[in-house]
Protein backbone atom coordinates (compact mmCIF):
# COMPACT_ATOMS: atom_id res chain seq x y z
CA UNK A 1 0.00 0.00 0.00
CA UNK A 2 1.29 3.34 -1.11
CA UNK A 3 2.02 5.77 1.65
CA UNK A 4 0.17 8.99 2.31
CA UNK A 5 1.60 12.21 0.43
CA UNK A 6 1.25 14.84 2.70
CA UNK A 7 2.12 16.85 0.01
CA UNK A 8 -1.03 16.60 -1.84
CA UNK A 9 -3.08 17.32 1.43
CA UNK A 10 -0.84 20.60 1.71
CA UNK A 11 -1.67 21.64 -2.25
CA UNK A 12 -5.39 21.28 -1.62
CA UNK A 13 -4.98 24.05 1.65
CA UNK A 14 -3.42 26.25 -0.80
CA UNK A 15 -5.79 25.69 -3.49
CA UNK A 16 -9.04 26.04 -1.08
CA UNK A 17 -7.13 29.42 0.43
CA UNK A 18 -7.06 30.56 -3.23
CA UNK A 19 -10.93 29.92 -4.07
CA UNK A 20 -11.45 32.09 -1.33
CA UNK A 21 -9.60 34.70 -2.27
CA UNK A 22 -10.89 34.01 -6.06
CA UNK A 23 -14.11 34.73 -4.30
CA UNK A 24 -14.39 37.91 -2.52
CA UNK A 25 -13.27 39.17 -5.78
CA UNK A 26 -9.78 40.45 -5.35
CA UNK A 27 -8.97 40.31 -8.41
CA UNK A 28 -11.26 43.28 -9.54
CA UNK A 29 -9.26 46.18 -7.30
CA UNK A 30 -8.28 47.22 -10.14
CA UNK A 31 -11.21 48.56 -11.54
CA UNK A 32 -10.89 51.32 -8.38
CA UNK A 33 -8.30 53.36 -10.23
CA UNK A 34 -7.73 55.15 -13.44
CA UNK A 35 -4.65 53.60 -15.13
CA UNK A 36 -3.20 56.27 -14.89
CA UNK A 37 -3.25 55.78 -11.09
CA UNK A 38 -1.24 52.63 -11.37
CA UNK A 39 2.20 52.32 -9.81
CA UNK A 40 4.34 49.07 -9.08
CA UNK A 41 2.56 47.99 -5.91
CA UNK A 42 -0.73 47.76 -8.03
CA UNK A 43 1.15 45.93 -10.67
CA UNK A 44 2.50 43.72 -7.90
CA UNK A 45 -0.79 42.83 -6.73
CA UNK A 46 -2.66 41.76 -9.70
CA UNK A 47 -0.17 38.53 -9.17
CA UNK A 48 -2.05 37.12 -6.36
CA UNK A 49 -5.36 38.01 -8.42
CA UNK A 50 -3.86 35.72 -11.41
CA UNK A 51 -2.10 32.88 -9.14
CA UNK A 52 -5.78 32.62 -7.10
CA UNK A 53 -7.38 31.40 -10.33
CA UNK A 54 -5.28 28.57 -10.09
CA UNK A 55 -6.92 27.22 -6.89
CA UNK A 56 -9.52 24.78 -9.08
CA UNK A 57 -6.54 23.80 -11.46
CA UNK A 58 -4.70 22.88 -8.41
CA UNK A 59 -7.72 20.63 -6.66
CA UNK A 60 -7.89 19.03 -10.24
CA UNK A 61 -4.13 18.25 -10.36
CA UNK A 62 -4.80 16.44 -6.95
CA UNK A 63 -7.54 14.18 -8.35
CA UNK A 64 -5.54 13.28 -11.36
CA UNK A 65 -3.19 12.13 -8.88
CA UNK A 66 -4.92 10.41 -6.78
CA UNK A 67 -7.36 8.68 -9.33
CA UNK A 68 -5.88 8.48 -12.60
CA UNK A 69 -3.35 5.46 -11.92
CA UNK A 70 -6.55 3.31 -10.44
CA UNK A 71 -7.90 0.87 -12.08
CA UNK A 72 -11.67 -0.04 -11.21
CA UNK A 73 -14.59 -0.89 -13.24
CA UNK A 74 -17.00 1.74 -14.10
CA UNK A 75 -19.85 0.03 -11.66
CA UNK A 76 -17.16 1.32 -8.98
CA UNK A 77 -17.12 4.28 -10.73
CA UNK A 78 -20.34 4.60 -10.27
CA UNK A 79 -21.42 3.39 -7.01
CA UNK A 80 -18.34 4.52 -4.84
CA UNK A 81 -17.00 7.94 -7.20
CA UNK A 82 -20.00 9.38 -8.81
CA UNK A 83 -22.65 8.39 -6.30
CA UNK A 84 -20.82 10.56 -4.04
CA UNK A 85 -20.90 13.74 -5.69
CA UNK A 86 -24.73 12.80 -6.65
CA UNK A 87 -25.23 12.65 -3.11
CA UNK A 88 -23.81 16.41 -2.50
CA UNK A 89 -25.42 17.51 -5.36
CA UNK A 90 -29.11 16.47 -4.61
CA UNK A 91 -28.49 17.38 -0.82
CA UNK A 92 -27.64 20.90 -1.83
CA UNK A 93 -30.70 20.85 -4.62
CA UNK A 94 -33.39 20.19 -1.86
CA UNK A 95 -31.94 22.72 0.72
CA UNK A 96 -32.74 25.27 -2.07
CA UNK A 97 -35.87 23.48 -3.11
CA UNK A 98 -36.97 23.44 0.52
CA UNK A 99 -35.53 27.26 1.35
CA UNK A 100 -37.55 28.36 -1.29
CA UNK A 101 -40.44 26.28 -1.31
CA UNK A 102 -40.21 25.10 -4.89
CA UNK A 103 -39.76 21.66 -6.98
CA UNK A 104 -39.03 23.51 -9.83
CA UNK A 105 -36.02 25.95 -7.58
CA UNK A 106 -34.96 22.20 -6.74
CA UNK A 107 -34.78 20.76 -9.85
CA UNK A 108 -33.11 24.16 -11.58
CA UNK A 109 -30.72 24.02 -9.23
CA UNK A 110 -29.60 20.67 -9.46
CA UNK A 111 -29.66 20.88 -13.27
CA UNK A 112 -27.80 24.29 -13.11
CA UNK A 113 -27.56 26.01 -10.61
CA UNK A 114 -24.73 24.54 -8.68
CA UNK A 115 -20.73 26.06 -8.50
CA UNK A 116 -19.81 24.84 -11.86
CA UNK A 117 -17.02 22.77 -10.21
CA UNK A 118 -19.12 20.15 -9.04
CA UNK A 119 -20.26 19.95 -12.71
CA UNK A 120 -16.66 19.95 -14.30
CA UNK A 121 -15.84 16.97 -11.55
CA UNK A 122 -18.57 14.84 -12.25
CA UNK A 123 -17.53 14.96 -16.07
CA UNK A 124 -14.03 14.15 -15.03
CA UNK A 125 -15.73 11.23 -12.76
CA UNK A 126 -17.46 9.90 -15.86
CA UNK A 127 -14.99 10.11 -17.97
CA UNK A 128 -12.29 8.71 -15.78
CA UNK A 129 -11.37 5.13 -17.31
CA UNK A 130 -10.88 7.12 -20.58
CA UNK A 131 -8.43 9.31 -19.22
CA UNK A 132 -6.98 6.22 -17.08
CA UNK A 133 -6.01 4.93 -20.68
CA UNK A 134 -4.69 8.14 -21.68
CA UNK A 135 -2.01 9.20 -19.07
CA UNK A 136 -1.10 5.13 -18.13
CA UNK A 137 0.56 4.91 -21.66
CA UNK A 138 2.00 7.97 -22.01
CA UNK A 139 5.49 7.92 -23.40
CA UNK A 140 8.43 10.15 -21.90
CA UNK A 141 8.20 12.44 -25.13
CA UNK A 142 4.16 12.64 -25.27
CA UNK A 143 4.53 14.37 -21.81
CA UNK A 144 6.59 16.43 -22.47
CA UNK A 145 4.53 17.55 -25.84
CA UNK A 146 1.54 17.32 -24.20
CA UNK A 147 2.64 19.72 -21.38
CA UNK A 148 3.91 22.25 -24.14
CA UNK A 149 0.82 22.24 -26.62
CA UNK A 150 -1.35 22.80 -23.64
CA UNK A 151 0.22 26.09 -22.15
CA UNK A 152 1.07 27.38 -25.45
CA UNK A 153 -2.61 26.97 -27.10
CA UNK A 154 -4.26 28.53 -23.94
CA UNK A 155 -1.40 31.36 -24.20
CA UNK A 156 -2.42 31.89 -27.84
CA UNK A 157 -6.21 31.57 -27.41
CA UNK A 158 -5.83 34.43 -24.64
CA UNK A 159 -3.93 36.81 -27.75
CA UNK A 160 -6.77 35.91 -30.26
CA UNK A 161 -9.59 36.35 -27.92
CA UNK A 162 -8.17 40.02 -26.93
CA UNK A 163 -7.14 40.48 -30.60
CA UNK A 164 -11.03 39.52 -31.76
CA UNK A 165 -9.91 36.38 -33.82
CA UNK A 166 -11.85 33.18 -33.65
CA UNK A 167 -9.97 30.22 -34.77
CA UNK A 168 -12.52 27.64 -35.04
CA UNK A 169 -10.27 24.42 -34.14
CA UNK A 170 -9.93 25.67 -30.75
CA UNK A 171 -13.39 24.76 -29.94
CA UNK A 172 -12.84 21.12 -31.29
CA UNK A 173 -9.86 20.64 -29.37
CA UNK A 174 -11.00 20.11 -25.51
CA UNK A 175 -8.39 18.04 -24.25
CA UNK A 176 -6.16 21.04 -25.10
CA UNK A 177 -7.81 24.43 -24.93
CA UNK A 178 -11.15 25.98 -25.07
CA UNK A 179 -12.71 29.19 -25.72
CA UNK A 180 -13.95 30.05 -22.69
CA UNK A 181 -11.27 28.81 -20.41
CA UNK A 182 -11.93 26.79 -17.44
CA UNK A 183 -13.96 24.56 -19.60
CA UNK A 184 -11.87 22.29 -20.09
CA UNK A 185 -9.98 22.53 -16.87
CA UNK A 186 -11.61 19.12 -15.42
CA UNK A 187 -9.71 17.41 -18.54
CA UNK A 188 -6.22 19.46 -19.14
CA UNK A 189 -5.33 19.46 -15.32
CA UNK A 190 -5.97 16.18 -14.30
CA UNK A 191 -3.65 15.18 -16.92
CA UNK A 192 -1.03 17.42 -15.93
CA UNK A 193 -1.60 16.52 -12.32
CA UNK A 194 -1.06 12.71 -13.12
CA UNK A 195 2.46 13.46 -15.66
CA UNK A 196 4.00 16.07 -13.01
CA UNK A 197 3.78 13.45 -9.89
CA UNK A 198 4.67 10.62 -11.87
CA UNK A 199 7.14 11.71 -14.45
CA UNK A 200 8.55 14.55 -12.26
CA UNK A 201 12.10 13.43 -13.42
CA UNK A 202 11.10 14.90 -16.93
CA UNK A 203 10.57 18.21 -15.54
CA UNK A 204 13.33 20.93 -15.90
CA UNK A 205 12.89 23.19 -13.04
CA UNK A 206 14.88 26.46 -14.68
CA UNK A 207 12.68 26.26 -17.71
CA UNK A 208 9.13 25.73 -15.71
CA UNK A 209 10.24 29.20 -13.83
CA UNK A 210 10.80 30.82 -17.18
CA UNK A 211 7.66 29.93 -18.65
CA UNK A 212 5.67 30.82 -15.12
CA UNK A 213 6.81 33.79 -15.73
CA UNK A 214 6.01 34.43 -18.89
CA UNK A 215 3.09 33.43 -18.58
CA UNK A 216 2.60 35.92 -15.71
CA UNK A 217 3.62 38.80 -17.43
CA UNK A 218 1.41 37.66 -19.68
CA UNK A 219 -1.39 37.80 -17.62
CA UNK A 220 -0.23 40.85 -16.00
CA UNK A 221 -0.03 42.96 -20.01
CA UNK A 222 -3.09 41.27 -21.03
CA UNK A 223 -5.23 42.41 -18.12
CA UNK A 224 -3.77 45.99 -18.63
CA UNK A 225 -4.35 45.74 -22.47
CA UNK A 226 -7.98 44.67 -22.05
CA UNK A 227 -8.57 47.26 -19.42
CA UNK A 228 -7.63 50.18 -21.87
CA UNK A 229 -8.50 48.94 -25.16
CA UNK A 230 -11.83 47.29 -24.29
CA UNK A 231 -13.15 48.62 -20.65
CA UNK A 232 -12.23 44.71 -19.28
CA UNK A 233 -14.42 42.51 -21.47
CA UNK A 234 -11.75 40.24 -21.54
CA UNK A 235 -10.64 40.86 -18.26
CA UNK A 236 -11.97 36.95 -16.52
CA UNK A 237 -10.13 35.19 -20.02
CA UNK A 238 -6.78 37.16 -19.26
CA UNK A 239 -6.94 35.31 -15.99
CA UNK A 240 -7.59 31.98 -16.67
CA UNK A 241 -5.53 31.56 -20.28
CA UNK A 242 -2.35 32.64 -18.52
CA UNK A 243 -2.05 29.91 -15.19
CA UNK A 244 -1.30 26.91 -16.92
CA UNK A 245 2.43 26.95 -16.23
CA UNK A 246 1.67 28.66 -12.84
CA UNK A 247 -0.43 25.92 -11.06
CA UNK A 248 2.45 23.71 -12.88
CA UNK A 249 4.81 25.65 -11.34
CA UNK A 250 2.91 25.58 -7.55
CA UNK A 251 2.05 22.16 -8.45
CA UNK A 252 5.50 21.18 -8.09
CA UNK A 253 7.20 23.10 -5.84
CA UNK A 254 4.93 21.36 -3.15
CA UNK A 255 5.37 18.23 -4.62
CA UNK A 256 9.68 18.28 -4.45
CA UNK A 257 9.46 19.29 -0.57
CA UNK A 258 11.83 16.97 0.60
CA UNK A 259 10.98 14.67 3.47
CA UNK A 260 13.45 16.37 6.29
CA UNK A 261 13.36 16.99 10.24
CA UNK A 262 13.27 21.02 9.67
CA UNK A 263 10.71 21.71 11.91
CA UNK A 264 8.31 23.26 9.37
CA UNK A 265 8.14 20.82 7.48
CA UNK A 266 7.50 18.29 10.19
CA UNK A 267 4.16 20.44 10.99
CA UNK A 268 2.75 20.56 7.87
CA UNK A 269 3.45 17.01 7.60
CA UNK A 270 1.16 16.25 10.61
CA UNK A 271 -1.38 19.30 10.08
CA UNK A 272 -1.70 19.45 6.18
CA UNK A 273 -3.59 15.50 6.16
CA UNK A 274 -5.78 16.94 9.40
CA UNK A 275 -7.18 19.92 7.72
CA UNK A 276 -7.46 19.06 3.83
CA UNK A 277 -10.05 16.61 4.44
CA UNK A 278 -12.15 19.40 5.39
CA UNK A 279 -11.39 21.50 2.08
CA UNK A 280 -14.75 19.92 0.38
CA UNK A 281 -16.92 21.01 2.97
CA UNK A 282 -15.33 24.40 3.14
CA UNK A 283 -15.81 24.67 -0.67
CA UNK A 284 -19.33 23.79 -0.44
CA UNK A 285 -20.12 25.92 2.21
CA UNK A 286 -18.20 29.17 0.49
CA UNK A 287 -20.06 28.60 -3.15
CA UNK A 288 -23.56 27.60 -1.58
CA UNK A 289 -24.66 29.67 1.45
CA UNK A 290 -24.88 33.41 2.14
CA UNK A 291 -22.24 32.38 5.03
CA UNK A 292 -19.53 34.29 3.38
CA UNK A 293 -21.45 37.61 3.06
CA UNK A 294 -23.18 37.09 6.55
CA UNK A 295 -19.31 37.33 7.56
CA UNK A 296 -17.77 39.99 5.72
CA UNK A 297 -21.19 42.22 7.16
CA UNK A 298 -19.47 41.49 10.67
CA UNK A 299 -16.54 43.55 10.01
CA UNK A 300 -17.42 45.73 7.23
CA UNK A 301 -20.45 47.42 6.85
CA UNK A 302 -19.73 47.67 2.88
CA UNK A 303 -17.57 46.66 0.20
CA UNK A 304 -14.08 47.49 0.83
CA UNK A 305 -12.26 47.90 -2.73
CA UNK A 306 -9.61 49.15 -3.83
CA UNK A 307 -6.15 47.86 -2.26
CA UNK A 308 -7.90 48.55 1.05
CA UNK A 309 -10.08 45.27 0.10
CA UNK A 310 -7.28 43.19 -0.43
CA UNK A 311 -6.23 43.99 3.12
CA UNK A 312 -9.72 43.21 4.32
CA UNK A 313 -9.77 40.20 2.49
CA UNK A 314 -6.99 38.66 3.76
CA UNK A 315 -8.51 38.76 7.27
CA UNK A 316 -11.77 37.36 5.69
CA UNK A 317 -10.29 34.54 4.44
CA UNK A 318 -8.43 33.37 7.97
CA UNK A 319 -11.72 34.17 9.57
CA UNK A 320 -13.73 32.01 6.91
CA UNK A 321 -10.47 29.42 7.17
CA UNK A 322 -11.66 29.10 11.05
CA UNK A 323 -14.93 29.34 10.88
CA UNK A 324 -15.65 26.64 8.06
CA UNK A 325 -13.31 24.27 9.11
CA UNK A 326 -14.94 24.59 12.80
CA UNK A 327 -18.51 23.81 10.80
CA UNK A 328 -17.43 21.04 8.47
CA UNK A 329 -15.08 19.06 11.51
CA UNK A 330 -18.21 19.10 13.29
CA UNK A 331 -20.22 17.91 10.18
CA UNK A 332 -18.29 14.96 9.61
CA UNK A 333 -18.19 13.46 12.61
CA UNK A 334 -21.74 12.62 11.73
CA UNK A 335 -20.77 8.95 9.33
CA UNK A 336 -22.94 9.54 6.99
CA UNK A 337 -21.93 12.96 5.81
CA UNK A 338 -18.20 11.62 6.36
CA UNK A 339 -18.61 9.66 3.12
CA UNK A 340 -19.46 12.54 1.12
CA UNK A 341 -17.74 15.38 3.11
Amino acid sequence: MKKHDWRLDFIKIIAIIFVLYNHLYCYSFIFSYDLSELNILHYVLLIPSLLCKCGSALFFMVSGVVLLGKNETYTKIISHRVSRILIVMAAISIISGICNRSISSLISTFLGGLNWYLYAYLAFLLMLPIFRRIVQNFSDDEWKWFIAIVAILNMLQAIMIESNINFVVFSNIPLFVTPWASVSWHMIFPVLGYGFYHKRELIKQNILNIGMLISILGSLIGILLDIRIRGGANFEMMHQFFIVLPSCAIFYLIISIKENKNAVIQILSRVAPKLAPLTFGMFLIDTHSPMREKIYGLFFDRVVDGLHGILAAWWIIIVLFVVYGIIVWCLRLIPAVKKVL
